[in-house]
């Protein structure tokens, strides 16, 4: 049970670290971030208001997630940095590693997902969860650093959320153009 755990950890950090990296993070927190180049001199700030992770496992179709990074809008050395979110999707291979990553920036909009995340967090399902769907979900904002699972969701709060995961996902997938991406959030 310890070395499954551990294991779950490392891989989550894995993925985490992938994407941070193809978002042009050091890492995946809330809060400022200082950008260096490649002699570790430092180049530019970002300033991070919440991330939030969506990693689904979709029995008997496959593992991918949805992940979205809110900039706040700052200024460093003269160069601005708008309000804007950058939101992606990912597909999770075999090897528990991300396979396929695609992302969009956009001037900030209302982030939809997010604002139905009203969620009843002791009735998600009454019933069995052999198979279906389950989630793991990671916020971090300030003071907030959480990971909640939750296995086919069922009470009307979680359906509203899973309705706006399931928009998120097709607007991205089908701008993603991947026929794999596709398949896994259809």
């Amino acid at each position: 049970m310890v070395t499954d755990s551990i294991r779950e950890f490392t891989q989550r950090q894995q993925r985490e670290a992938f994407l941070a990296d193809a978002i042009g993070l050091p890492e995946l927190s809330s809060g400022w971030h200082t950008i260096r180049d490649h002699r570790g001199w430092r180049e530019d700030e970002q300033s991070i208001e919440y991330v939030w992770i969506v990693t689904m496992d979709r029995h008997f179709v496959g593992r991918g997630g949805l992940i979205t990074v809110r900039f706040n809008e700052h200024a460093f050395r003269g160069k601005k940095h708008p309000e804007e979110l950058v939101q992606g999707v990912f597909r999770i291979g075999a090897n528990d590693q991300i396979q396929e990553f695609y992302q969009e920036r956009a001037n900030i909009q209302a982030d939809q997902v997010l604002d139905c995340f009203q969620l009843d967090l002791f009735n998600a399902n009454k019933g069995i969860t052999l198979d279906g769907i389950s989630y793991e979900i990671h916020i971090m904002a300030p003071y907030i650093d959480t990971i909640v699972r939750v296995g086919n969701p069922v009470t009307p709060q979680w359906r509203i959320w899973e309705a706006e995961l399931e928009k998120l996902a097709g607007r991205l997938t089908s701008h993603s153009g991947s026929i794999d991406l596709i398949k896994l959030f259809s």
